[in-house]
């Protein structure tokens, strides 16, 4: 009987020792993930970002452990805490803490490297400003994306607009491809210090170029151009599935064509919607 008293005591122990080291580690120790879990990460060759992990009440016997199924796109540098876009492709990020009442948490991380099969993706109108560039990789051949949604009062100076400089022009045209996803690209301004004969969010769009999904909220176009729509002034290729809800569109000039998709369209058009405020002053 004594023999059974000494078991049942050793038990017990041994079960508040666990539950207590088991409360510890839960309730004090939090490690937690900034990204939720299967969730994409978008970044384009060149960029990195912070691993997602927030670590709190450390407990010092705690490791982290992130790995990357595709080193060669995405490359977890520990020395300076980020994951680095290295080439366009896809990855899969694991980070894995040895105490098992966190994780593993899992992502997807998406690089664009310009080329069709992986656009570069643009989550800001920063990123917008980029496209044909001088000083940037990103030219007007290249396939972009849109991943989040984009409001260009971001680029405004102490609460005042700034006009938008159309993505490609006479000499310069956009031949590339650009997918606007399910997302809104709000408050385009473009105004008469704009100069172009070609004006909307692109200016000219060549033969072989492909814009579709584009969502324009509120564009306020006002300028001297021949050519004008709130996608684009003048296109040479199909545009599809685009819209365009609110905002004006007008030139003063007498003899501008002047649309609220494209000022002159001169392929077909598919599965557009337009509700704005067309204007062609004499």
């Amino acid at each position: 009987m004594k023999r059974f008293f000494m078991y049942c005591i050793v038990i017990i122990g041994t079960l508040f020792v666990g539950l207590s080291f088991y409360m510890f580690a839960k309730n004090n120790e939090v490690i937690e993930s900034t990204v939720p879990q299967g969730e994409t990460v978008y970044l384009n060759v060149g960029e990195s970002f912070d691993i997602p992990i927030n670590h709190t009440k450390k407990n010092k016997r705690t490791t982290i452990e992130t790995k990357s199924d595709n080193s060669n796109v995405a490359a977890i540098n520990l020395e300076s805490g980020k994951i680095e876009a290295k080439a366009g492709g896809t990855a899969t990020i694991v980070i894995t803490p040895s105490n098992d009442h966190f994780g593993p948490f899992t992502f997807t991380v998406r690089i664009g490297d310009g080329s069709t099969e992986n656009p570069y993706f643009i989550s800001s109108a920063e990123q917008m400003l980029r496209i044909g560039a001088m000083d940037t990789l990103w030219t007007l051949g290249d396939s972009y994306e849109v991943v989040s949604n984009i409001d260009f009062k971001e680029t405004w100076v102490d609460g005042k607009a700034t006009s938008w400089k159309p993505i490609g022009d006479a000499e310069n045209h956009f031949a590339g491809s650009f997918n606007g996803g399910t997302k809104t690209i709000s408050n385009l301004i473009i105004d008469e210090t704009c100069d172009s004969d070609y004006v909307g969010l692109f200016g000219y769009v060549e033969s072989g170029a492909k814009i579709e999904r584009v969502t324009l909220v509120n564009p306020q176009i006002k300028v001297t151009g021949k050519n004008v729509g709130a996608i684009a002034g003048y296109s040479e290729s199909s545009i599809t599935r685009c819209k365009v809800v609110g905002g004006e569109v007008a030139s003063t000039n007498a003899d501008a064509y002047v649309g609220g998709i494209a000022g002159v369209a001169t392929r077909a058009q598919k599965e557009n919607q337009e509700q704005i405020k067309l204007q062609t002053e004499a």
